[in-house]
């Protein structure tokens, strides 16, 4: 849980006024958001719905922040730059990747190129 308090830290330091939301990855309250953060564990189990969840976050246009710890969804956001890539759970490993990120939502063409990809991807 580390890294979540440290990326919580920063994001609100950032902007006071960030809000929060812990969402199951069946939860349909993804569109709601500005971007999802997806941290992965080493477990197998976890490893078959990385790109299931990263397929939801995607068609919903919202850029992805993860860490690097399932290769193929690692490659599948370098690949096609649908969100940002940080290793570790230090806060200074995750300070220029939402730098990154910041700078990626700015983008107002990133929803339809994001649904774009979930579909040439994912369908």
């Amino acid at each position: 849980m580390d890294w979540m308090t440290n990326w919580m830290r920063i994001a609100a330091m950032r902007d006071p006024g960030v809000r929060f939301e812990i969402v199951p990855r069946d939860d349909a309250r993804v569109r709601g958001q500005d971007s999802s953060v997806i941290f992965f564990s080493y477990r197998l189990s976890k490893l078959g719905i990385a790109p299931t969840r990263l397929a939801k976050v995607l068609g919903c246009g919202l850029p992805v922040f993860a860490n690097e710890r399932v290769r193929d969804v690692t490659n599948m956001i370098r690949h096609n730059r649908v969100g940002v890539i940080f290793n570790g759970h230090d806060p200074a490993q995750m300070r220029p990747a939402l730098d990154e990120l910041e700078k990626i939502m700015q983008d107002p063409g990133l929803p339809k190129r994001y649904r774009a990809t979930a579909e040439a991807i994912f369908c």
